[in-house]
């Protein structure tokens, strides 16, 4: 599936207003440096983050906007895992 990881968040909540909240990683000045921020949404019925996510890691900076990937859990943002 095409997406990003902003439109990945606005689907779910969306999809479950009441039971997700979004997050952002990184900030809109990065642009400048030739990165975007990143964002990810908590899902308050499993307490887990999840993020969409590129399913190739070297896309250029324009493609980065619109490419293909997937949901995945998140296991760096404060919940004990690793």
């Amino acid at each position: 599936m095409k997406s990003n990881c902003l439109l990945g968040a606005w689907k779910q909540f969306i999809l479950n207003p009441t039971k997700t909240m979004i997050h952002k990683r990184g900030s809109w000045l990065e642009i400048f440096q030739c990165k975007w921020p990143h964002f990810y949404w908590l899902d308050l019925r499993d307490n887990h983050y999840y993020h969409f996510c590129a399913k190739y890691s070297d896309e250029p900076f324009i493609n980065q906007i619109w490419f293909e990937g997937e949901i995945k859990r998140l296991l760096w943002h404060g919940n004990g895992e690793t």
